[in-house]
């Protein structure tokens, strides 16, 4: 449950990043570099949530979580959502599926309960 709600953390600081970064690329100051990198960062944090949310790729989630807290045009409510999401998703790295598929199936045989 921790990936989970620290994926959507994750998200909605991404959304948040994503919103300011188009208001951004509209200002003469800010056009260029600048609003590329939020844009970036905001993708990548979209992406990492997904990541967190669908329990794969620990790595990306744990990079998506940072790249959530990096925004600074977010007035701090995104490197909070950031910084929470990084936790839940570290405490919750055992419910990651691992690298190379899917869960195993469980075994073929069948035992009937004692009676």
């Amino acid at each position: 449950m921790f990936p989970l709600v620290g994926g959507v953390l994750c998200i909605l600081s991404g959304a948040l990043e994503l919103v300011f970064g188009i208001f951004i690329s509209n200002a003469p100051i800010f056009n260029g570099i600048c609003a590329a990198l939020v844009l970036v960062f905001s993708i990548l944090a979209i992406l990492g949530g997904l990541c967190a949310v669908l329990k794969r790729l620990f790595g990306m989630a744990i990079v998506g979580a940072i790249f959530a807290m990096l925004n600074p045009f977010t007035f701090g409510a995104g490197f909070i959502m950031g910084l929470i999401a990084l936790i839940l998703i570290a405490i919750g790295k055992d419910n990651f599926v691992p690298m190379g598929g899917a869960v195993p199936p469980p075994p073929m045989y069948y035992s009937p309960p004692p009676y």
